[in-house]
This record gives structure tokens, C-alpha cells and sequence, in this order.
């Protein structure tokens, strides 16, 4: 999961920034979803929707 700014034109991500990545891997090929949210004072808060 990450985050980066979308070019002037929307044909590219810029700047981007991993700031999550699960260690293992799945191998299962099931993907059961996220979510990153930022407060105003600039936290951040991770919800996984793995078991």
C-alpha cells in the first residue's frame, strides 16, 4: 500500500511512496482488501481485512 500524486495530465502516478507491504506474501491468491486513512495531524491508521 502506498500513496502519490497523479500527474497534471492523469496518465501516471508520481512520487510514490510504499508505506505498508505485507511480509509474507499471500500465497493464497485471495485478496480480502484495506484501507489507509490520515488524520488531520498527519497519522496514519492501516485496516487489514486479512484473517
Amino acid at each position: 500500500m502506498g500513496y502519490g500524486r497523479l500527474s497534471d495530465d492523469n496518465t501516471r502516478l508520481e512520487a510514490f511512496r510504499v508505506v505498508f507491504r505485507q511480509q509474507p506474501k499471500l500465497s493464497t491468491g485471495n485478496h480480502f482488501g484495506g484501507r489507509l486513512v490520515f488524520d488531520g495531524k498527519g497519522y496514519l491508521f492501516i485496516g487489514l481485512g486479512e484473517k
